[in-house]
């Protein structure tokens, strides 16, 4: 799940950049927000994941 956060991360990052610069327009810029928000996502997802001990088979603790 890291790389991917990574990917969504660095991609918009780059494209919001070269919007900033003027070097694309708004319609290339687009699909890259919601490539941001799934990153956001990916990171709420993350953290949730963290706070709970994983269970085994039928939810009986891991030996």
């Amino acid at each position: 799940m890291l790389p991917a956060m990574a990917e969504k991360f660095l991609a918009a990052g780059a494209v919001v950049w070269l919007f900033a610069l003027g070097r694309i327009d708004a319609m290339t810029l687009a699909p890259f927000l919601v490539d941001l928000i799934l990153g956001f996502l990916f990171v709420a997802s993350y953290l949730h994941s963290c706070e709970r001990p994983s269970r085994g088979i039928a939810g009986l603790p891991n030996a």
